[in-house]
């Protein structure tokens, strides 16, 4: 991943990916926003299994690879060596590591895109 130019940038957090018709919705959302960086927040359901990595994120949140910082969560690390190190590693995880980013808040322009929402 290389650093980007200017001084700003546009990073978007989530986690708890999958393939649902939800988890298309996030993902469609994103799509149509300025998303210079993704932070993956972990938890590829259920088990972040190889198999799940393939059919649960990828059709989804694979699409921002390349400007993914991934973090793997409680249901990815049970199966952390046979699913997330091999999913993320031919992903140049290693460059999303150590970057420092200043970050400025700003509230979503639409209230009803609440990420963490699954009503």
């Amino acid at each position: 991943m290389r650093s980007l130019p200017g001084d700003e940038a546009t990073i978007w957090a989530v986690g708890d990916g999958d393939a649902s018709r939800s988890g298309r919705a996030v993902t469609d959302f994103l799509a149509r926003q300025r998303l210079d960086r993704l932070i993956y927040l972990g938890d590829v359901y259920e088990d972040g299994t190889a198999q799940q990595f393939t059919t649960n994120y990828a059709p989804t949140y694979g699409r921002f690879a390349g400007r993914t910082a991934p973090t793997p969560g409680n249901h990815d690390w049970r199966n952390h060596e046979s699913g997330y190190d091999p999913y993320w590693q031919t992903r140049a995880r290693s460059e999303a590591r150590g970057r420092v980013v200043r970050v400025r808040r700003r509230r979503l322009a639409d209230p009803q895109h609440q990420l963490g929402d699954r009503s």
